[in-house]
């Protein structure tokens, strides 16, 4: 796959043949999925007759500079290639398309053959590459919207540092990024991770100074590297992931297993014995599909610990709940047993023949004891409504059916009288509070 140091040897290839020589011949494959806002027929006119006076490049794009313009821009997305007929050019670890092949390419989308002779095409096997035609491409889109290029433009370390910690997300989808670094694919972003000893799934925003500072210089020094190598795989250092990282074969790495994590979206291989977790990424898609467990013992056990603690306060609450319930309920049963034992000894008061409390000739002790009665059912009625209830009928009843012989003498209406008032106030004080418990 194409990175920046793919299509930097690609614009090296093309100035050493090319440069200089006019195009006599042009020919564009209408592809319309490739083609980007410009026809066959256009690009075809554009290219006839013009002179290949320079070729640029800004991350993952490049570009002819011709004597005249528009110039044209080249793409090249996952399997785009410049291949010159009977030269060596850029070998991709993974390509269908190779310059020992039938020419021209089954591939080609363009084919252009120059002055001296020499016959250059651009191709793609899968139609991820874009092929546009732009008046000036540096200040034009996309090539405008990239960010600083890795290996022309990086930033020093404290512009990185500052620029990385102001992101949202995983690292390795903030390094992926074009308009953070313009040029980094993701075989890139796996080795200066290897490099740097960080999670792919690391949060930018928490990675620290010196995490900030390892990772630039690993991208300083991989891509100027895999730059001078001419992105020759074979004369990569044997130590790089590089050479372990491709279709998920399992491995290892200095005795070190290689796994494989989905990150961003892009699949990526790490070294979990390196490169700890520290902060994970909050995507809810890659959480739920996700389920990796290594590195992440720390983390279980944090959960562990907080599920025993949640736990232990839920029993020491429902100990302390059951607590306060045997208390309310010894309360509750000594108010019971209060209120029995006072009922108790209203009925006894009540129900005491007269004769054995005081002289039937004396009209005011009756009289206290009735005002006792009536005390004690007050009291009691506070406390329990029904307790107040049936006292207050049993005093009623005791009263009213008491024989006159035994209260006062028949020859005496004004006791009569007083009496028939207290049963009548104590009927009626009796009704309210049955009302009142109703």
């Amino acid at each position: 796959m194409p990175e920046l140091p793919e299509v930097e040897a690609s614009r090296k290839f093309v100035e050493d043949h090319c440069l200089g020589q006019p195009i006599v011949r042009a020919e564009v494959q209408s592809d319309t999925k490739v083609l980007c806002n410009v026809s066959a027929q256009a690009l075809e006119e554009a290219l006839t007759g013009r002179t290949i006076v320079r070729a640029g490049r800004k991350g993952k794009h490049l570009w002819l500079e011709l004597d005249q313009r528009p110039w044209p821009v080249f793409q090249f997305g996952m399997t785009g290639a410049i291949l010159i007929k009977n030269f060596k050019g850029v070998c991709y670890k993974r390509s269908a398309a190779n310059d020992e092949e039938e020419w021209p390419s089954k591939y080609a989308k363009v084919l252009v053959e120059l002055g001296n002779g020499v016959q250059m095409a651009f191709t793609d096997s899968r139609r991820f590459a874009r092929i546009r035609l732009l008046q000036d491409p540096p200040t034009e889109s996309p090539i405008s919207e990239l960010g600083p290029d890795a290996y022309l433009e990086l930033p020093d370390n404290d512009a990185f540092r500052q620029a990385v910690q102001l992101r949202k997300g995983s690292i390795k989808g903030v390094i992926l990024d074009q308009s953070f670094l313009a040029g980094i694919g993701n075989w890139i972003a796996d080795e200066v991770l290897y490099q740097a000893r960080i999670h792919p799934e690391t949060l930018a925003s928490n990675m620290t100074s010196e995490d900030c500072g390892r990772l630039h210089r690993a991208i300083q020094e991989v891509v100027y590297f895999s730059v001078t190598a001419n992105a020759d795989h074979e004369n990569f250092p044997k130590h790089w992931l590089f050479h372990l990282r491709w279709n998920k074969r399992p491995g290892s790495l200095d005795g070190n297993k290689i796994d494989f994590i989905k990150v961003g979206g892009r699949t990526s291989a790490y070294v979990p014995a390196l490169q700890t977790p520290m902060f994970f990424t909050t995507s809810k898609k890659s959480s739920r599909k996700e389920k990796t467990l290594d590195g992440c013992k720390l983390a279980i056990e944090k959960v562990l610990k907080a599920r025993s603690s949640v736990q232990t306060s839920r029993k020491s609450r429902k100990a302390k709940i059951c607590d306060t319930k045997d208390e309310v309920i010894l309360e509750e049963r000594k108010t019971e047993s209060n209120v029995f034992a006072e009922s108790e000894a209203a009925r006894a008061i009540v129900h005491e023949k007269p004769s054995k409390r005081r002289k039937k000739s004396d009209p005011g002790d009756a009289l206290e004891s009735r005002k006792a009665v009536t005390k004690i059912v007050r009291r009691t009625g506070s406390r329990k409504a029904g307790s107040n209830v049936f006292a207050e009928g049993e005093a009623v009843r005791a009263i009213v059916h008491e024989k006159p012989s035994k209260r006062r003498k028949k020859s005496d209406p004004v006791d009569a009288l007083e009496n028939r008032k207290a049963v009548t106030k104590t009927v009626r004080r009796t009704r309210s509070r049955k009302a009142e418990v109703q």
